[in-house]
């Protein structure tokens, strides 16, 4: 597994508000507490804010394990004391980690539910009706098939030993213990060394959005999108990612419920189109820097200067296709030389990361069309600043002498929010022109 140098939070080693797990579940109220209270003393004794995995205790291992943050730090503490980690401990401390996981990189747009297999496991090792000789040669077992400290590809390795995988019922107890684990695992390897996915945050809103307010639910499908770990790192990091979580995501398309996405294709205009991922920085975007793990993307005759820019565009088409979020307000000018019309070639040459530009919580989207047919930049706001469970979208767009602002929203009449990101946003000549909904002839 991972390297016994990894290091671990103060907090996490300190064991606070977790009890002692032991190799039998009928552990005692006595130990659990007088471990606890052993972890706490032997932190307070560290001056860091860190400490080695092998520095803690092999005795109270398991104890420290039930406080860890991340499956990273679990697994240093497992590299380090194999011996203290049976299944019978493992597996709660697993189920445990999953959400809190979850909770740190996506927030509440997302959910992973843990595997039913795994509830029915936990609750079937602590039944009183189970003997100690029962578990031993169910942790026996488990060892000689290797799943113990399960590693990725493992899943498919089950899949040929045990042909009734689908069916767990008919499996034998140790088999449900291993492929419990097994699936835990794959989730929290899956999420923690998946990347950067900070990156698609303001697309779970418009998923969100686009399910009838319902998050995004990772289930056994998404964390099977890739065959093998080869496959997973094969990928570039964001289609890899997209992968993942746009698996089984549907859309109305002609008054027919569609998949989005249909392998590397996404649904655009009438078929799948597979995205162009370009190898180098695009001149069309002198602010963007390069980035290979979300690098520009051509899809039709559109470039974008990532791929994360070329899925939100096509997601909030789809939103805006279902009328949510709704139209709010509009400006048009065909004035080049107007006031008006300048500020908003200003705020198309821009840089998207100028924070004191668009303020803190907006989100920049930029496309241009190849064969010169203009330019579109898409200035999104989430939950954050507009309250959970909403968006606006300030569309900016110039096409040949024309220029354009739309906003969208999901906020309810009078859109003082909405007015509010509006006016940080174009400054108050152009916001008043925008909200009166000024035409520029």
């Amino acid at each position: 597994m991972g390297s016994q140098a990894t290091k671990m939070s103060g907090a996490a080693a300190a064991g606070g508000g977790g009890g002692s797990v032991a190799d039998e579940p009928s552990s005692s109220a006595a130990s659990a507490a007088n471990g606890a209270a052993r972890a706490s003393s032997a932190n307070q004794q560290q001056h860091q804010r860190t400490i080695d995995a092998s520095h803690v205790p092999q005795d109270l291992a398991p104890t420290v394990a039930e406080c860890v943050r991340s499956y990273s730090q679990l697994e240093a503490l497992i590299d380090a004391h194999p011996t203290q980690f049976t299944a019978a401990v493992l597996l709660p401390i697993l189920t445990r980690l999953l959400p809190g996981v979850v909770a740190a990189i996506f927030g509440g747009m997302v959910e992973v539910p843990l595997p039913q297999l795994a509830l029915e496991v936990a609750a079937s090792m602590t039944s009183p009706h189970r003997s100690a000789v029962s578990r031993a040669l169910l942790l026996l077992a488990m060892r000689l098939l290797g799943v113990l400290l399960p590693i990725v590809g493992l899943g498919s390795f089950l899949m040929r030993i045990i042909p009734q995988l689908p069916l767990p019922q008919s499996l034998s107890h140790g088999c449900r213990i291993a492929v419990a684990i097994e699936r835990l695992t794959r989730r929290l390897k899956r999420l923690e060394r998946g990347g950067d996915w900070a990156r698609w945050k303001p697309h779970l809103e418009m998923l969100y959005l686009l399910r009838g307010k319902r998050p995004v639910v990772l289930g056994d499908e998404h964390f099977d999108a890739f065959s093998s770990w080869a496959a997973i790192i094969g990928e570039r990091e964001a289609v890899r990612q997209w992968k993942v979580l746009s698996r089984g995501v549907t859309v109305d398309h002609n008054g027919q419920q569609r998949q989005l996405m249909d392998g590397d294709g996404i649904l655009f205009d009438l078929s799948y189109y597979v995205p162009a991922l370009l190898a180098s920085a695009s001149r069309l975007f002198p602010h963007h820097t390069f980035d290979p793990a979300d690098p520009p993307t051509e899809l039709g005759s559109a470039t974008y200067p990532s791929y994360t820019s070329m899925v939100a565009f096509e997601l909030f088409f789809r939103l805006r296709d279902g009328h949510f979020p709704r139209y709010i307000r509009e400006f048009q000018s065909h004035r080049s030389a107007s006031a008006a019309s300048q500020r908003v070639c200003e705020l198309l040459a821009a840089s998207p990361s100028d924070e004191t530009q668009w303020g803190a919580g907006a989100i920049v989207f930029d496309k241009q069309y190849s064969d010169g047919g203009g330019q579109v930049r898409r200035v999104v706001f989430g939950s954050e600043v507009i309250g959970e469970g909403h968006m606006v979208a300030i569309q900016l767009c110039e096409w040949g002498h024309s220029r354009d602002v739309i906003t969208y929203s999901t906020e309810s009449a009078p859109h003082d929010k909405t007015r509010n990101v509006v006016m940080r946003v174009m400054g108050e000549h152009l916001e008043g022109k925008v909200w009166r909904g000024e035409r520029e002839r």
